[in-house]
């Protein structure tokens, strides 16, 4: 008889256990679940209050994809394996990034700043046309031209989301902006041309997002003062730059117009 109730007992406590674990993976999943959804709104309703300020027709959404927590692995999500360097750089950085060919966005925040910039990127590129593939392997000045007038974009986009959001690149907040960033990779420096030595791919990103954010900081405060119209923005929008240095030029145009944004 002990030993029956013995048994009955960790037959109990066993399947007790199995519960517990039951109930944990389904709430880790519903918690999971609830995030992803949290920030596809998110995406979704700056994509829509982009379109409708700007009057353009969006016919579908991205597809997003939330990183943030560790359980959220790169085979559990799916992703294809041409997205792996990506998907550590965005989860290591708490950033976010749209990858055109796909129509995707992986995302390692909820922050909306950074959202919203991505469902600006989304509408540019899906209006424009430009071809991704080629910006990455032909003419070098054409391709920093391309990625200036695109973070410009991206940055306008983010403002009309967010209009009290500041540009980090700005000089009175880069050097702040910088050191916090590293501080996070747990590297020290004791100045920023120490940084920018030791960190090469630094520079690069630094001169677009620098010259980009300018930009579309002065095209928003141009917009939102009357200065500019609508249809300028639009039109800017939908320019694929076919040609060899068109970008360029349509670049130097823009910094003419918006003489002294950097």
């Amino acid at each position: 008889m002990k030993i029956q109730f013995l048994k009955v007992a960790f037959n109990f406590h066993y399947l007790f256990q199995n519960t517990i674990i039951l109930i944990n993976l389904l709430r880790i999943k519903c918690l999971m679940s609830n995030k992803q959804k949290k920030i596809e709104q998110i995406v979704y309703d700056s994509i829509d209050e982009i379109s409708e300020e700007l009057k353009i027709d969006v016919k579908f959404y991205p597809e997003v994809y939330f990183i943030g927590r560790e359980r959220e692995t790169f085979l559990f999500i799916g992703l294809p394996e041409t997205y792996r360097k990506d998907f550590y750089e965005i989860r290591k950085n708490k950033t976010a990034g749209f990858f055109p060919v796909h129509n995707l966005i992986i995302t390692a925040t909820d922050n909306l700043e950074h959202l919203s910039e991505e469902a600006g990127h989304f509408i540019h590129l899906n209006n424009s046309k430009i071809n991704i593939l080629k910006i990455e392997t032909e003419n070098l000045i054409d391709r920093y031209s391309i990625k200036i007038i695109g973070e410009s974009v991206g940055y306008f986009c983010s403002k009309i989301v967010c209009p009290e959001r500041e540009n980090v690149y700005d000089y009175k907040n880069f050097r702040n902006f910088i050191f916090t960033s590293l501080n996070k990779r747990n590297l020290e420096y004791k100045s920023l041309d120490e940084c920018i030595i030791k960190n090469n791919n630094l520079t690069e990103d630094f001169f677009v997002y620098k010259n980009g954010y300018g930009l579309g900081e002065k095209m928003f405060n141009e917009y939102i003062s009357g200065n500019i119209k609508r249809k300028f923005i639009t039109n800017l929008m939908k320019k694929s730059f076919k040609e060899e240095f068109s970008a360029t030029k349509e670049l130097l145009s823009m910094l003419k117009k918006f003489k002294g944004c950097f």
